[in-house]
C-alpha cells in the first residue's frame, strides 16, 4: 500500500526506527515538527506513546520514515514567507520516501 507518510505522523500530531542520528522514529518526528510552519504542538508524552507502538513498523517502515526524515531535515526551518511552498516540499519528501505499511501507519496514527 503506497501510503503517504505524512499521513501516518500528522495524524498523530506531528510531521514524525532505530536509525538515523542515533534517534528513534519518534524523537525524529517529534524534532521535525518543530520545523513545519503549521504543525500543532507535539504533546509531551508523544515519543513515548510512539515507542510503545513500533512494535507494529518493520524495518522497511522505518527505513522508509527515516528516508523521508532526512529529506525533511536538510529543508530546515519553515519560514513565514515560504509556507505554502515549504509544505509543498515536505508532502513531496513523505509521498516520494517508500512505502509504510498498514500496521504501521494504524499504529502510529492512534489506532
Amino acid at each position: 500500500m503506497k501510503n503517504p507518510i505524512v499521513l501516518a505522523l500528522l495524524s498523530v500530531g506531528c510531521l514524525v526506527g532505530l536509525v538515523g542520528c542515533g534517534q528513534s522514529i519518534c524523537t525524529r518526528a517529534a524534532d521535525l515538527a518543530k520545523n513545519n510552519c503549521t504543525a500543532p504542538n507535539t504533546p509531551s508524552d508523544f515519543v513515548t506513546k510512539c515507542e510503545a507502538k513500533l512494535d507494529k513498523c518493520t524495518a522497511a517502515d522505518t527505513a522508509a520514515m527515516n528516508k523521508a526524515y532526512d529529506c525533511v531535515a536538510k529543508l530546515g526551518k519553515c519560514t513565514a514567507d515560504a509556507g505554502a511552498d515549504y509544505g509543498t516540499k515536505v508532502i513531496g519528501c513523505y509521498t516520494s520516501s517508500g512505502t509504510v505499511s498498514a500496521a504501521c501507519t494504524t499504529a502510529l496514527s492512534g489506532g
